[in-house]
């Protein structure tokens, strides 16, 4: 974790904009820390955007045309 970043434990607000919030989330991961804050950060108050993951919809999935009329039953009807 880069030396920028100081999440502490407990509750508190978390600045989401901060470039090191995937870090400290991390880092309060591995500690097993059930809340953490942002509070003693120089970076609290940063809104430098976090970078963003692309989200592409590929053509893997497989899809079937059918046709616009349904067709007919083979099956005689049973009334006559």
């Amino acid at each position: 974790m880069s030396e920028k970043a100081k999440p502490r434990p407990g509750p508190g607000k978390r600045n989401i904009c901060c470039p090191y919030y995937s870090d400290c989330l991390d880092f309060a991961l591995d500690l097993s820390w059930r809340s953490w804050n942002c509070c003693q950060c120089r970076n609290k108050m940063t809104r430098q955007a976090i970078a963003q993951t692309d989200c592409l919809m590929s053509n893997d999935v497989t899809y079937y045309e059918l046709p616009f009329k349904v067709p007919e039953s083979t099956e005689k009807d049973s009334s006559g």
